[in-house]
């Protein structure tokens, strides 16, 4: 299966939502999967190298030669992939690929990160406009939320969103502190939430702390500790909805 991130601008979550949705979907599964970060500039997800989540950054360059970096994953239809697309100029540089190499036909579905801002829809509206085109399956992942999934307040936050699409498909991506915590530990929320280890260790570390009065220490496996309680409330209530959703879409376009 292979799942597009992408918006034209650039610091829309895109990578968050590859590595702690789309990528932990294949997780909840058993199944293996790659995010392939197509971008010169930054790979995010190299910091997780704790993860069972692999990754490999494409260097897209001037995009003359971004039709045989996207061609071979797409054919390898064994394996599981995430393309998370860097934004801006390389976002154009992707679609433009697909469709002279006519890959999009090994896409399974598209998803469009974005935060409640202005500036976000428009390009999220453009990022839909170029995509829709390819008739796959596009959904919304509605970013950096305020408001957990079935909370009304959400409209607050993404009322534009609503008037303009109101039939799409969205999942929400509550902002959390569990976020930031998985970098620290280096693997995704969803790993975290089910990891008995991890939270075993910080507790260790917490025991250690206050047996040698080191308030410091103390202080920060506390934070971690409930930080990672928290992950566990976040998986249940923001990614396994936002899995359900996927699931829902893409047995529909069976």
């Amino acid at each position: 299966m292979k799942i597009v991130i992408t918006n034209t601008k650039g610091g829309s979550s895109k990578s968050t939502t590859a590595f702690q949705v789309a990528a932990a979907y294949f997780l909840a599964k058993k199944l293996d999967v790659t995010v392939y970060e197509f971008d010169d500039e930054n790979q995010d997800s190299k910091v997780f190298n704790k993860s069972l989540i692999k990754s490999e950054q494409m260097m897209v360059g001037d995009g003359r030669e971004i039709s045989s970096l996207i061609t071979p994953i797409i054919l390898d239809k064994a394996k599981n992939a995430v393309l998370d697309i860097g934004g801006n100029k390389t976002t154009t540089l992707f679609i433009d690929a697909l469709k002279k190499s006519r890959m999009s036909i090994g896409i399974d579905l598209f998803i469009i990160p974005m935060s409640g801002g202005s500036q976000d829809l428009q390009n999220a509206k453009k990022t839909y406009d170029l995509i829709k085109e390819f008739n796959k399956p596009i959904i919304f992942c509605l970013s950096r939320s305020r408001s957990k999934p079935g909370d009304n307040r959400i409209f607050f936050q993404y009322g534009k969103f609503f008037s303009d699409f109101k039939d799409a498909n969205y999942f929400i991506l509550q902002d959390s502190d569990c976020i930031d915590l998985s970098r620290m530990l280096q693997k995704s929320v969803f790993e975290i939430a089910g990891d008995k280890k991890t939270k075993e260790s910080l507790e260790g570390d917490l025991v250690k702390a206050f047996e040698k009065d080191d308030d410091k220490r103390l202080t920060l496996a506390q934070q971690m500790i409930y930080v990672s309680d928290e992950s566990e409330v976040f998986s249940k209530e923001c990614l396994l909805p936002a899995f359900k959703t996927i699931d829902s879409i893409l047995n529909a376009k069976k």
